[in-house]
C-alpha cells in the first residue's frame, strides 16, 4: 500500500511504501554494516527519490551521526542531529554538554527523539521541506531531488543547519558520499 507522505512541488508527492521498521541501529559499530543498514532505511521510506539522492542523505547521516556512533543517534535514532525547537511535538531528550556554541563551549541541547530509525528518516525529510521551519530548507530539499550536492549544501548553510565551513562540509560531504557508495555498492 502506497501512502503519500509529502507534497513536493510542480504536482510531485513523495510516497512511502511501508516495509520493516528498524527500531535502532545503536549497536552496530562496523561503519560499512551501519551504512548498509542505514541505506536500507532510505531506500525504504525515501523510495521515489533518485539514488544519487539517497547517497547524499545518507551521507549526511553518516557526517553528522559519525556512522551512528553519536550520542543523539544511540540515545535517539536522531542520525541527522535534529534539534528540538519549540515547535517540536514529538519525544525528545536533553543532553547536558553534548553540543558546542561558536566558541567551542559546552552547551546543553535538547534533541528530538524517534521510535525508530524509520521514523528519523521521515522527520529528517519533513524537517527539509517547505511546510517546516518557516521553509528555510526548502531549498536545499529541491536541490536534494536533483542530486545536486553543492546545491544542497548551500541551502544547508542558508537555512542555519550547520555554522562549519560550506567548503569543508562540501568536501567532507563528497568524500562521505563516494564511501557510502562504495559500501552500499557490496550490497549487489
Amino acid at each position: 500500500m502506497k501512502i503519500p507522505l509529502l507534497w513536493i512541488g510542480a504536482g510531485v508527492a513523495l510516497f512511502v511504501l511501508r516495509k520493516n521498521v528498524v527500531n535502532s541501529l545503536a549497536s552496530i559499530t562496523d561503519k560499512a554494516t551501519w551504512t548498509r543498514k542505514m541505506y536500507a532505511v532510505i531506500d525504504t521510506e525515501l523510495n521515489n527519490l533518485p539514488l544519487l539522492s539517497k547517497f547524499i542523505v545518507l551521507a549526511q547521516a553518516v557526517l553528522e551521526s559519525g556512522y551512528g556512533q553519536n550520542r543523539a543517534g544511540k540515545v535517539g535514532n536522531n542520525y541527522f542531529n535534529i534539534t528540538a525547537g519549540n515547535s517540536w511535538k514529538g519525544e525528545k531528550w536533553l543532553c547536558s554538554g553534548c553540543d558546542k556554541d561558536g566558541r567551542g563551549n559546552p552547551i546543553d541541547q535538547v534533541w528530538r527523539k524517534y521510535s525508530s530509525v524509520n521514523a528519523a528518516v521521515l522527520d529528517y525529510w519533513n524537517f527539509l521541506g517547505p511546510n517546516q521551519n518557516s521553509g528555510r530548507y526548502a531549498v536545499a530539499q529541491q536541490a536534494l531531488l536533483l542530486g545536486n550536492l553543492p546545491g544542497f549544501v548551500h541551502g544547508l548553510y542558508r537555512g542555519g543547519y550547520f555554522t562549519s565551513d560550506p567548503s569543508q562540509y562540501l568536501t567532507s560531504m563528497t568524500n562521505v558520499v563516494a564511501t557510502v557508495q562504495r559500501f552500499v555498492k557490496k550490497l549487489a
